[in-house]
């Protein structure tokens, strides 16, 4: 809505707080230091490709078609695929999918 767009929602950045005497629960958001602030409140907007990987939505994750691209268009919703990856693990106990990580590599060859 106020077009921040975090990129690293994960369990280590959600905060439980309980203001003495209210008896309710609070949860905060920490961490923005990856955070991203879209020129126009709710259209994509190029960013680089950043955050936990087995957080980080489709989009993220596929990045650019193009190697020499560092940046993808995407918008608020890879907090919101994050968002769901916290609460699948709260219900389950396990991530809702297997993450692979595939390294790319460099094929420089190198002259001795």
């Amino acid at each position: 809505e106020k077009g921040l767009i975090h990129r690293d929602i994960k369990g280590e950045n959600v905060m439980l707080h309980s203001p003495p005497g209210s008896g309710r629960v609070v949860v905060k958001i920490t961490d923005f230091g990856l955070a991203k602030v879209q020129k126009q409140v709710q259209q994509s907007t190029l960013m680089t490709i950043a955050g936990t990987l087995t957080f980080m939505s489709p989009e993220l994750v596929m990045g650019k078609e193009d190697d020499e691209e560092e940046e993808v268009k995407a918008d608020e919703k890879v907090d919101v695929w994050s968002a769901g990856i916290i609460l699948h693990l709260l219900a389950a106990h396990q991530f809702p999918f297997k993450v692979y990580v595939f390294q790319k590599t460099d094929q420089t060859s190198y002259n001795s």
